[in-house]
């Protein structure tokens, strides 16, 4: 198309010398006569002429659109990237908010099956509610460190009947008038509780005292070390209210 162009101008811009007609064969001119292109050729040079600027305006165009589509684009990939990275955050966040979230229930949940032992046995209590709570934290940091608790729950109904035969002969043994051999048979019996598997389990958490068996036991310690006559009594009431739990459940 460039090349139709150059050859239009040329033709209309400058004349052909024609040679003379009585010697052909002379260098010199006779005349010279200019030569008009047909107006169709003209014409079609000018429209391809028009045509070849338009594409070369229109190519122009278009090389600026795609340039200024490229910037946009890697505008929006900029956005594109800033964006993930605020939604990684986010959600970087968020699990460590649920983490610690999730971590607090647990938390929860054990403290709340453990105050159950601080309150007299109730098998209900125990089975339908403290159990099933403080097990479904399995697996969990919380549940690690504080797992010490859970057989002390899962062992209160047994740990009070191992209390109640305990008392039981104690309280038999030490219903003797004699002082000396009352005094002998609470040590064995201060012995005793000390090997009983509830005391090792309970002895295991740092504030078994102040847990409702472990008030009982420390009841029954402080008897049997300054053991007198009414001690088999004292100790009998402790095996009373004890026998009641189980009566009521």
């Amino acid at each position: 198309m460039r090349y139709l162009s150059i050859i239009f101008i040329l033709l209309t811009a400058f004349p052909f010398k024609v040679l003379s007609e009585e010697n052909p064969d002379s260098v010199s001119f006779r005349t010279t006569q200019e030569i008009t292109l047909p107006d169709s050729i003209a014409n079609l040079l000018r429209n391809n002429t028009f045509k070849l600027d338009s594409l070369i305006n229109e190519n122009t165009a278009l090389k600026g659109l795609l340039k200024g589509a490229q910037k946009e684009t890697e505008v929006k990939e900029r956005d594109i990237i800033n964006l993930q990275r605020k939604i990684d955050d986010l959600q970087n966040i968020t699990i460590k908010y649920l983490e610690a979230s999730n971590d607090t229930l647990q938390r929860r949940l054990i403290s709340m099956a453990s105050n159950f032992l601080y309150i007299p046995y109730d098998e209900y209590s125990i089975e339908e509610i403290a159990l099933p709570a403080f097990i479904s934290t399995k697996g969990t940091s919380a549940y690690v460190q504080y797992q010490n608790r859970l057989p002390l729950l899962q062992n209160y109904k047994e740990d009070v009947s191992s209390l109640i035969a305990f008392l039981t002969q104690a309280e038999k043994d030490l219903s003797i008038g004699l002082t000396r051999l009352r005094e002998d048979k609470a040590k064995e019996h201060l012995g005793n509780i000390q090997a009983l598997p509830l005391y090792l389990r309970y002895s295991s958490y740092d504030d078994w005292k102040n847990t409702y068996l472990g008030t009982q036991i420390c009841s029954i310690q402080k008897y049997l070390q300054t053991p007198t006559e009414n001690t088999s009594a004292q100790l009998k009431t402790i095996r009373t209210k004890l026998e009641r739990l189980l009566n009521m459940n």
